[in-house]
């Protein structure tokens, strides 16, 4: 490994370096958490269409039960 020296009048440069690394660092951790988040939000979306398909279901099963129930108690009055 080399090992450089760094004199005063190198030390804006350095900084400058250092700076511009940061900020792309910045960036790249910023790009990753809005892929993250994108993706993250686009399965949680799919999921809630998916449950909002299967209430939905349910409802109109719900809705049949009712409309059915009265036919049931005549057919089978034993069952409460």
């Amino acid at each position: 490994m080399e090992k450089t020296v760094i004199t005063f009048n190198d030390l804006p440069e350095v900084v400058t370096q250092l700076r511009d690394e940061v900020m792309g660092l910045k960036s790249l951790l910023m790009q990753d958490l809005y892929k993250n988040s994108e993706e993250v939000l686009r399965a949680q979306s799919l999921q809630i269409d998916s449950l909002k398909r299967d209430l939905n279901k349910y409802h109109s099963y719900n809705h049949l039960t009712s409309e059915l129930m009265p036919e049931m108690k005549v057919l089978f009055p034993y069952i409460k």
